[in-house]
């Protein structure tokens, strides 16, 4: 082969190699689905319209309210929810840890989440000292939500009988029961002290997990309390960098949904869920 053919040949290859180098295009975006927080007043409709229009593939909505079963109704006549373009992935429900635990809201509230496909989400209310009592309202809602056909996910919450983590694997194990599945929560474990501790709690949860929360977040001075203005932040506010966790959720093969926390935040919705978005897609 002429010296000029091998160098045509030659040229070719490097530039097939080069784009195939430059053409790589990093990972897929993480969907992000979005705490109701801040929309509650709004009718169903409107909130899904909203999360929608800004990029979000579902949401979290609260048992909270006066009549919490109507509102679960309204959201199962929304059109893009019964026809799967928008999921309202888990209903957040919080019942008090007490020695006979009150379960009938359950009645009411599982075939509506069976309805929707949507976890129940369940933070016990209450201290560290009524761990036990927690354990069996949980073990007792495990069993509910299985003779329901319904997920049901523990919700890890600062001041209440399980704080972070590592403390919900410890109750996951007391429970016996393989099919309840964990969360974790920025804001609640920066209250827990647990900064820095992103790889080890994912590594430890990944079997078992099938939600976390992200929000922005002041990291100094964290107060261990119940004032949540600088641990639940749009996303483009505070210094908190969210890199480290994302990669984490990505290195241990995260397959559950990612959550917006936006719980307390001042700001109208439209531009804090804008915002947050904005700032997700950088990362």
């Amino acid at each position: 082969m002429p010296l000029f053919t091998r160098l045509l040949c030659l040229a070719g290859f490097l530039t097939l190699a080069s784009c195939a180098t430059t053409s790589r295009t990093p990972p897929p975006a993480l969907p992000l689905s979005a705490f109701g927080f801040t929309l509650e007043n709004r009718p169903a409709a409107d909130q899904v319209a909203l999360l929608q229009r800004l990029g979000y593939d579902g949401m979290m909505v609260s048992t909270w309210g006066p009549d919490p079963v109507a509102k679960l109704r309204e959201f199962t006549r929304v059109p893009a929810v019964a026809e799967g373009r928008f999921r309202v992935r888990a209903l957040l429900w919080t019942p008090k840890a007490e020695k006979n635990p009150k379960l009938g809201p359950l009645d009411q509230f599982l075939p509506l989440a069976r309805q929707l496909q949507a976890s129940l989400w369940v933070a016990p209310t209450g201290t560290r000292a009524d761990l036990p009592e927690a354990i069996t309202l949980l073990r007792q809602t495990a069993e509910r939500c299985r003779q329901a056909g319904v997920e049901l996910v523990l919700y890890p919450h600062f001041g209440h009988p399980f704080e972070d983590g590592f403390q919900a694997l410890e109750v996951w194990e007391k429970l016996g029961c393989p099919e309840v599945r964990l969360s974790l929560h920025i804001c609640h474990e920066l209250k827990a002290g647990n900064l820095g501790r992103w790889d080890e709690l994912v590594r430890k949860s990944a079997p078992h997990l099938a939600f976390v929360t992200v929000s922005g977040a002041e990291t100094r001075d964290v107060t261990r309390d119940h004032d949540w203005t600088r641990a639940i932040l749009p996303l483009d506010r505070g210094d908190l960098d969210l890199r480290p966790f994302v990669d984490s959720l990505r290195k241990h093969h995260f397959q559950g949904a990612v959550f917006l926390h936006t719980f307390g935040l001042k700001d109208p919705p439209e531009e804090h869920f804008a915002r947050s978005m904005a700032a997700w897609k950088t990362l």
